[in-house]
């Protein structure tokens, strides 16, 4: 949650209740016809105005909400929205409703790692939850869960495939990640159905998965008390160490601590909590202590791992062989029986698919509108809101202004911000890039100019350590200020304002950005970005990141995260150390990885907007692995041999040690 907005009263109990008053507002504009106030006017609701959405308005969408909480029990935010105009307006057609939905399509696509609702969904959720909660009376526990060693499954799956088939582990480390996701979709749907089976078909209780963030995620369940969600734990615990173990996935060691045998392997590991209103610092304290007591957990789950007789009966053959790496028979057969059990124990699901045809697509609102800077999200609402009455008129639907204007709330879904940067979503970063790129064709056409776009990927390292010291909510306020008040303020310095560049967060500490080579301008020469621009801004960056690591944590929290303990925390940014055992003393606090390149779009073969969009997005990805590795190459040769920080044994001799 970004801080230094101001909320209603009515809603300052609730967690992420500055975006849930964002959505209210959305809401309230819809049903009034008023304008949604400007940033500078939101801490002044409380004020009567016949122009702008008040409090008043925002309090009438609430009580209306309130009521169909107590009415019709939890409903899940969409159904919510549709139940809430078909009380503001009981006359609206049904089908106008459906066709209106296809507008936020993109935004049920489940995420493809796990299958639950996308990160996106995560603040409304759990502020209206929490809603719920104060309205009804009734309980809402969440189950948080956060996986094992994703990174150093990756690369126990490389060095897998690459001694079954011959080849570098490097080489082959798409296709392992590909398996690490693959046995993450298996986990969690292993998750939701041991949670399933404990509901069954209670009226009383929904479920809603969330992906929460890199290697976390969550499962609300309103209508269910702790104590029964609590109960649930043993068995999920249960279900997916049989489910990792037949995979293989108990031995190989953790990328962050190597020498701790306990920690060994891939898994999940989940603990109960009750969602209330108690504001979003309490919220945020429930949530660190979440992972506090998830860290415990993973400890006893580790240890009762070791020498287990009932796990060891389900792995594969060659599990535990120590030449498992070294042996290509060995690690064939090996991967051949993995592949098996993996296999059988996923769950197909049905794919949603979307009507390509029903919605303008983003190049083709650019080509329409030919503007001097890329697509704003105002002119997608806009676009898309004139789409739709058009279609609603082809299909003999007559609708009231009021009507017209309600639908127009939910066509304001896609693309989605990520609510933890304030940026676009990872998933939203190819349409959006696809379409600048046909505004740069254009602007390029125009003007008699023929630069190409400017790529520009950054990765903040050492988010694990932030997560492990100041805890998830926090370290969303650091990424929340490293993609607004160090990359966005590194363009601005150069005159790159945000209508001329698309930014992402990628997932972690990635974010990849592409920047308009030539901005229009009244009555004068337009601004071409050069390389010399680039360059400043890529010191900004780098003078950014130094002013964030000489940062009190005790001021950023207070200014950023709300209020915590902070005495056990260390006193600076720069002083929280990165847990990843390779790689400590030298990414301690934060540290910045910045690829800068122009793109020759004149490489890509394909006219399609999206598959543009998609091969610069790729692009700017490997260069900016490759840029990480060289960085840390060249910084792990300037240090003493052997490294200072190399950790030393603390327990006894593990197989595969020595392929760290």
């Amino acid at each position: 949650m970004a801080t230094g907005h101001v909320v209603i009263e009515s809603l300052a109990a609730l967690p992420h209740a500055q975006e849930v008053q964002s959505y209210l507002i959305n809401l309230a504009a819809a049903a009034t016809g008023k304008k949604k106030p400007s940033p500078d006017l939101i801490p002044d609701l409380n004020r009567k105005s016949g122009v702008f959405v008040t409090a008043t308005d925002i309090n009438m969408v609430l009580d209306h909400i309130r009521t169909l909480y107590i009415d019709n029990g939890y409903r899940d935010p969409q159904d919510l929205e549709n139940d809430l105009i078909r009380t503001l307006q009981p006359d609206m057609p049904e089908s106008a409703i459906a066709a209106a939905d296809r507008y936020a399509a993109d935004d049920m696509i489940p995420d493809q790692l796990t299958g639950y609702q996308q990160k996106t969904k995560v603040p409304l959720v759990m502020g209206l939850a929490a809603l719920y909660e104060q309205t009804t009376g009734q309980p809402v526990s969440v189950m948080e869960i956060d996986y094992s060693n994703m990174r150093g499954t990756n690369e126990h799956f490389a060095r897998l495939i690459g001694t079954a088939e011959g080849r570098s582990p490097d080489s082959v480390m798409r296709d392992a990640m590909n398996m690490t996701d693959y046995i993450s979709l298996i986990v969690a749907q292993t998750i939701t159905n041991t949670v399933q089976n404990h509901i069954g078909d209670r009226a009383d209780v929904a479920m809603i998965p969330l992906r929460t963030g890199g290697d976390e995620v969550r499962i609300v369940l309103p209508g269910l008390p702790a104590d029964e969600a609590r109960a649930m734990l043993n068995d999920v615990h249960d279900q997916i160490e049989q489910v990792t173990a037949r995979a293989g996935l108990h031995d190989h060691i953790h990328s962050k601590r190597p020498l701790d045998d306990r920690s060994n392997g891939f898994g999940a590991c989940a603990t109960i909590f009750e969602l209330k209103a108690n504001g979003h610092n309490a919220y945020s304290e429930v949530i660190k202590a979440a992972d506090h007591d998830i860290q415990r957990t993973k400890t006893e789950l580790g240890q009762n791992r070791l020498n287990n007789p009932a796990l060891n009966a389900l792995k594969p053959s060659g599990s535990m062989d120590p030449n498992l790496y070294t042996d290509p028979d060995i690690a064939a057969d090996h991967y051949t029986h993995v592949m098996a059990a993996m296999a059988d124990l996923y769950q197909k699901h049905v794919d949603i698919k979307l009507d390509i045809n029903t919605i303008p697509s983003l190049e083709s609102l650019a080509t329409k509108l030919k503007p001097d800077h890329f697509l704003t999200l105002k002119q997608i609402e806009t676009s898309f809101h004139d789409h739709l009455l058009t279609a609603m008129k082809d299909q003999g639907l007559t609708l009231t202004r009021d009507q017209e204007r309600l639908l127009s709330a939910k066509v304001t879904k896609f693309p989605s911000t990520d609510f933890a940067s304030g940026t676009l979503i990872a998933r939203d970063f190819p349409a959006m890039a696809g379409a600048a790129l046909r505004v740069i064709d254009d602007i390029n056409a125009r003007t008699g100019h023929n630069e190409p776009p400017m790529t520009m990927g950054v990765s903040f390292h050492n988010l694990a350590g932030l997560n492990e010291t100041l805890g998830h909510e926090v370290s969303n306020s650091v990424l929340h200020y490293q993609a607004q008040h160090i990359i966005g303020a590194a363009l601005h310095k150069e005159g790159i304002a945000d209508e001329n560049f698309v930014l992402a967060h990628m997932g972690g500490g990635e974010f990849r950005v592409l920047i308009q080579p030539v901005i229009p301008r009244d009555n004068a020469p337009p601004q071409i970005i050069t390389n010399q621009n680039m360059m400043n801004v890529y010191q900004n960056i780098q003078t950014g990141v130094q002013a964030l690591n000489v940062v009190r944590v005790d001021d950023f929290i207070a200014l950023h995260g709300g209020h915590m303990d902070t005495s056990d925390m260390p006193d600076y940014i720069a002083d929280i150390k990165n847990p990843r055992a390779e790689l400590r003393g030298t990414e301690d606090g934060v540290v910045a990885t910045v690829f800068i390149a122009p793109f020759k779009t004149d490489a890509i073969s394909d006219k399609n907007a999206s598959r543009r969009g998609g091969t610069i997005t790729n692009f700017i990805g490997e260069k900016l692995f490759e840029a990480t590795q060289d960085r840390r190459t060249q910084t792990l040769a300037s240090l003493p041999s052997p490294h200072s920080a190399a950790p030393e044994p603390t327990g006894p001799h593990d197989k595969n040690r020595s392929l760290f």
